[in-house]
């Protein structure tokens, strides 16, 4: 996920994803933070402008 082009995916009607919450609910609770299981949620948003899922 965190090396797609987004540009270059055909148009979808749904994407669908998790929550990886294991940065966020346990463990060091980095949060957010880049180049971390919850700091993946960055790309998903990436994925949904750029696609514009219906």
């Amino acid at each position: 996920m965190t090396a797609i082009d987004w540009s270059r995916v055909e148009p979808v009607d749904i994407l669908i994803g998790g929550f990886p919450c294991q940065d966020v609910s346990v463990g060091k609770r980095v949060g957010l933070a880049p180049c971390t299981h919850s700091g993946l949620w960055a790309h998903m948003a990436a994925a949904i402008d750029a696609l514009q899922p219906e």
